[in-house]
């Protein structure tokens, strides 16, 4: 099922937060986008990571808040600025944009039981596994070989006999909860 609404989606590979020997407080996050290394203050990787869920841009913006950014508008400008977020639009030719221009990491391959159809994939037997479609899943496998997410999608339309807009929207839809548990990472092409 395609999104309804824009999301705002983490790019690139969670480095952990750097805390000092000492007190153990927070001194910096750093972040990996293709082959660049960002070191961002604790607040913005907090607002960063929280976005690994989807949400909506306002969304993002309060739950930022909570999280204590004093500023999440700026830090959100930052963050855009720096390409370390992205908004996936719900409209076609916007989302074949970020597709054509970012790629998946897949994280942690599993796959367990096959239930309606539906292959569950996680990596902890303890926790909720991710339920997908084999479509996605194939989309996730052949992700990992560098080709854009628009590029994977065009094989994969080929072979579902369906059009590249169709397989892309419906990849939306799961996108944000694999990232949310930790399944792939979307990284800059």
């Amino acid at each position: 099922m395609a999104e309804k609404t824009r999301r705002v989606l983490p790019v690139g590979l969670p480095g952990g937060m750097i805390k000092h020997a000492g007190s153990g407080a927070p001194i910096e996050g750093w972040i990996r986008r293709g082959g660049d290394f960002h070191a961002v203050p604790p607040a913005t990787y907090r607002m960063w990571r929280a976005s690994a869920v989807g949400p909506a841009p306002g969304e993002l913006l309060a739950r930022a808040q909570e999280l204590g950014v004093s500023d999440p508008t700026a830090v959100y400008s930052e963050l855009t600025g720096e390409d370390l977020l992205v908004v996936l639009p719900a409209d076609p030719v916007g989302r074949r944009a970020v597709f054509a221009s970012h790629r998946l990491h897949l994280l942690m391959p599993g796959i367990g039981s096959v239930e309606n159809g539906l292959l569950a994939m996680g990596h902890d037997p303890e926790a909720p596994w991710v339920r997908v479609d084999p479509l996605t899943y194939g989309i996730l496998l052949a992700s990992n070989d560098g080709r854009s997410i628009w590029e994977v999608a065009e094989d994969a339309a080929e072979s579902a006999g369906a059009s590249v807009e169709e397989v892309a929207a419906a990849f939306a839809g799961p996108l944000a909860r694999l990232l949310a548990a930790g399944m792939i990472a979307l990284d800059m092409r």
